[in-house]
């Protein structure tokens, strides 16, 4: 991030701001200087603040999910257990992070496993797999409705998509914001935490196990999603500049 931080301290002390990246993120600095920031979460799925600062307010996920065409599963899948593997948008230039040990994990195990490949060819050794379905890309907003383990790298939008749905999650991420994510997905009870971006096979199968064999994890992120659904970010968003304004 070096080169961010860099760029981010010359944008900012040509504005007029003392800023020098080695004092702390740039992320911390722009909170510091609003009047209010606004945090797009769920305070069921954050940690437990001890010293949150005083104009930062948690007001809910905004998520956008419209299914425009609809999940096409197939016919012999019907039924089974739907776990729905994504590594992301942008990392996914390494299939051998995430999808390639998904695939060899669940390979003998009766469920129906949809991958997304972004672009990615099909992986050859895994065709002979009937319930291996490899797509160049799936909506998620269509899948997860349908889901049962969402495993993922880790990204704030798919994880947000996949508590509105009430879905289990397993993530393997550590870059970026990734290892954030995936603390708060273990501490809230909504998944489980790989803590790695280049998980083992049996971790992941160990993992969809413990997830399978245990109701916990589906029960709490249903929760979250009740909450989800009775937070509507735009509405609190508005509700506390209207209030900042008045005072």
């Amino acid at each position: 991030m070096r080169p961010v931080y860099i760029y981010a301290e010359k944008k900012f002390n040509k504005a007029g701001f003392d800023f020098e990246f080695k004092k702390g993120h740039f992320a911390d600095f722009i909170i510091q200087q609003c009047q209010l920031y606004l945090q797009s979460s769920l305070s069921d799925f954050e940690y437990n603040f001890s010293a949150l600062p005083e104009n930062v307010r948690i007001i809910g996920p905004s998520v956008l999910d419209e299914c425009e065409r609809g999940f096409d599963m197939q016919d012999a899948m019907i039924g089974k257990p739907l776990i729905f593997v994504s590594q992301g948008t942008v990392q996914n230039n390494d299939v051998s992070q995430l999808i390639l040990p998904c695939c060899e994990a669940l390979k003998d195990l009766d469920v129906y496993l949809v991958v997304s490949l972004n672009g990615h060819k099909r992986i050859k050794e895994f065709e002979k797999y009937k319930h291996i379905d490899m797509r160049e890309s799936v909506e998620y907003s269509c899948i997860l409705p349908k889901t049962s383990i969402f495993i993922t790298n880790g990204g704030y939008g798919g994880v947000n998509l996949a508590l509105k749905h009430g879905v289990p999650i397993i993530v393997a991420g550590r870059s970026d914001d990734k290892g954030e994510v995936g603390a708060r997905v273990e501490r809230s009870g909504v998944g489980i935490n790989l803590r790695t971006s280049r998980p083992t096979a049996n971790s992941i199968r160990r993992a969809v196990e413990k997830i399978n064999n245990n109701p916990s994890f589906r029960k709490r992120a249903l929760e979250l999603q009740e909450k989800i659904q009775i937070n509507n970010s735009a509405r609190n968003a508005r509700l506390h500049i209207e209030k900042y304004f008045a005072n």
